[in-house]
């Protein structure tokens, strides 16, 4: 912040920083792959992250979408004017978006048709994405699905589930396999069994959240207490004697993470990339998602403080202007009061940034005494 004193009228100019995030939070990630090298680590307002196989999605509290990660299949391209999302799901190399009117957009890999949602697809309330298949329950507590599941034998089969798969509360999708929970607490599974991950265990009973992952499962009853089976290869299924309570999983391809009741989190099983390593820094954590050798999580913390870089402040006919270095993905605007501590600021209409430098400028004559500042969104 500083003052200048330009042809014996008084302005105040202040360097704020980006006010994007007025609710979400912004995300960390750990393990390694493209997904942790490119995180958007400064993005705020994130309200919901999914991870894929090499790639994740991030909802932001504006409904759009944000993708980062391997781009073989163009999953991190999310389509041109794609808004009033309300939930997101990562495929192995594609995702899934629910907008706020009940329908989905697909995109990314397409290889297995998982990209290709079904045309009298309406009324969606959730959704969820596997290796190369996709799942949408309606509001009438029935469940579509389309693409395929890997078999070793006869390769992708298209598996439709059955009409009888009604009264469906939620819905979770591992690599080729899902896990559906009826409304009276009871499970369905569906899909190929490559590694036990269909066979329910016979205790189960008034189970009230669902999890799935690469080959494995995790159920919550709702007294809180886990089930976990399937693929067991690294022990990612074998629960930690000292897990305690937890309020949510996330299932990696060979790792499992929980969220616990105290926002913090606990990881194991496969650990060659780092990705039950937990940050020693991590702030409480919101929510999960995990991929192949990586683990995200939704936290609290603020986006780190960006600044706005202003120069040459002049008046040109008693108007005010000020040159400032932008970027493509912000808006800038200058604000002016006519008290330097004033809570009444008021704002010019905010410009995108061109990703050079530009200049901003009040149109109106600057008496009475103005202070300006300038700020980033």
């Amino acid at each position: 912040m500083r003052t200048c004193n330009l042809t014996a009228v008084f302005c105040l100019l202040a360097i704020l920083m980006s006010s994007q995030a007025t609710r979400g939070g912004t995300v960390r990630a750990w393990g390694s792959g493209p997904v942790v090298s490119n995180a958007p680590v400064a993005l705020g307002g994130i309200v919901a992250i999914s991870g894929g196989g090499e790639h994740a999605l991030a909802l932001l509290d504006n409904g759009t979408v944000v993708a980062w990660g391997n781009n073989a299949y163009r999953q991190t391209e999310v389509p041109e004017g794609l808004a009033n999302v309300i939930a997101i799901a990562a495929g192995g190399q594609h995702n899934l978006a629910l907008k706020n009117d009940g329908t989905v957009v697909a995109w990314g890999r397409n290889s297995f048709l998982q990209s290709a949602v079904p045309a009298d697809l309406t009324n969606v309330v959730s959704i969820s994405a596997g290796g190369n298949h996709s799942v949408a329950l309606r509001a009438d507590g029935t469940v579509v699905n389309w693409g395929g599941y890997w078999d070793e034998a006869t390769s992708h089969l298209p598996k439709p589930m059955p009409g009888s798969f009604t009264n469906i509360a939620r819905i979770a999708s591992g690599l080729e396999h899902d896990l559906l929970l009826r409304t009276n607490g009871t499970i369905v599974l569906w899909g190929i069994n490559h590694h036990g991950q269909l066979d329910v265990p016979g205790e189960l009973a008034d189970i009230a959240k669902i999890f799935a992952g690469g080959d494995q499962n995790f159920v919550l009853n709702s007294q809180g207490q886990v089930q976990s089976w399937g693929w067991d290869n690294f022990g990612q299924v074998t629960l930690p004697p000292n897990l305690g309570p937890v309020t949510a999983f996330a299932a990696g391809y060979e790792h499992t993470t929980v969220l616990r009741p105290d926002q913090t989190v606990f990881c194991w099983g496969h650990a060659v990339a780092g990705q039950t390593t937990i940050p020693p820094d991590l702030p409480p954590v919101l929510s999960l998602a995990a991929g192949q050798n990586y683990t995200l999580a939704l936290t609290t913390a603020p986006p780190p403080q960006s600044f706005v870089h202003i120069a040459n402040p002049q008046f040109t006919n008693g108007r005010f202007s000020v040159t400032v270095a932008t970027s493509l993905a912000k808006s800038y605007q200058l604000e002016f009061a006519t008290n330097a501590n004033s809570t009444n600021w008021q704002s010019l209409p905010a410009i995108p940034g061109t990703g050079g430098e530009m200049t901003l400028t009040d149109p109106a004559p600057n008496s009475p005494q103005k202070f300006y500042r300038v700020r980033e969104l």
